[in-house]
């Protein structure tokens, strides 16, 4: 049964057979969505990612996507790098207590790719 705090994996997929095969797998836990509709004392639920992970840019076909899924998509890309930068920047300070510069070079390659990998997505020549 699907009810608040249960985790559970969205692993949608497209397998070539013999070919190839791309899998998208999400960590997922079920909470009380907010919403301006009542249901009496069943609250609406909704999905939150607990995967932090960017889609991969050269997997998103801009063609197949209305102007709300390249919302939802830059919003979660967003919350990605907040929640990644936040921890990168964690493991820099971190590092910067100990003499090891090639951690201290790790962890920046690690945000640039964050904050490059989690840009907008080109919606506006898509929207029109």
């Amino acid at each position: 049964m699907l009810r608040i705090a249960v985790s559970l994996a969205d692993e949608p997929g497209f397998y070539l057979d013999g070919k190839f095969g791309v899998r998208l797998e999400s960590d997922l836990v079920i909470v009380s969505a907010e919403t301006r509709f009542d249901w009496g004392a069943r609250p609406y639920l909704c999905f939150a990612y607990t995967t932090p992970v960017p889609f991969c840019r050269e997997l998103v076909d801009m063609s197949l996507l209305s102007p709300t899924e390249v919302r939802w998509i830059d919003n979660f890309h967003a919350e990605c790098r907040n929640v990644l930068t936040k921890e990168l920047f964690a493991q820099a300070a971190r590092a910067a207590g100990d003499s090891e510069a090639a951690q201290s070079e790790d962890v920046k390659r690690s945000i640039e790719w964050v904050i490059k990998a989690t840009e907008p997505l080109c919606a506006a020549t898509h929207m029109g």
